[in-house]
């Protein structure tokens, strides 16, 4: 994106040459960048476009060129992934408002339960 990064401190899973001890390759690497914004939701939406970039892998290419380049598989051995307080905030209030409903109906079936088991049966009769 123009900027120059530092991965020095980052680089996982390193391949060196013996020999020189140089480095000749690494698996993954980390960068940490850091927003802040007083308004969420502008929070949201720029993770939300840099998610769809970073998950269509492109820089300075329109979508369509982007598409074209996933295609020739040429870049196919660079993965990018994306994870912020953010989203995983958005995801778990997510996962809370659409499993809400089916923990009342838990608790509810777990209450009916207990009570009906909770009758004793005279055999005395």
């Amino acid at each position: 994106m123009g900027t120059e990064a530092s991965i020095g401190t980052s680089m996982y899973k390193i391949e060196r040459d013996n020999a020189t001890g140089l480095i000749t390759g690494f698996k993954f690497a980390i960068l940490q960048f850091v927003l802040v914004h007083t308004d969420k939701e502008v929070m949201y939406a720029w993770e939300d476009k840099v998610g769809l970039m970073i998950s269509c892998r492109y820089l300075n290419l329109t979508l369509h060129q982007a598409m074209e380049v996933i295609k020739s598989n040429k870049y196919n051995f660079i993965r990018v992934d994306m994870a912020s307080d953010n989203l995983v905030g958005k995801e778990v209030k997510r996962m809370g408002t659409e499993t809400a409903p089916m923990l009342v109906l838990a608790l509810g079936a777990l209450l009916v339960f207990v009570i009906g088991c909770s009758f004793r049966l005279d055999l005395n009769l």
